[in-house]
């Protein structure tokens, strides 16, 4: 799993996530277990190598009183061959 970020430098940055397959299905069970026990959490973590970077990222159930600042968009079409 890899995590980088790009500053933007207007006070927004974009984070990006490579997963690896086996990535994919542990974040696929971690969020299966928090939908089932939506009290709890849990984290991505960074290895705290190199000069800086995303050091963490918590994942949780948003609560009802908290306004949505983000969405899920789809995959991208690519381009016929």
């Amino acid at each position: 799993m890899r995590v980088e970020f790009e500053d933007f430098e207007t006070g927004w940055i974009q984070v990006y996530l490579s997963l690896k397959e086996k990535d994919i299905d542990a974040l696929i069970e971690m969020l299966n277990a928090l939908k089932s026990n939506p009290d709890s959490h849990f984290h991505i973590a960074s290895d705290y190598q190199g000069d800086r970077g995303v050091g963490d990222m918590e994942i949780s159930i948003q609560s009802e009183d908290q306004k949505d600042n983000m969405q899920i968009s789809g995959l991208p079409i690519l381009p016929n061959r």
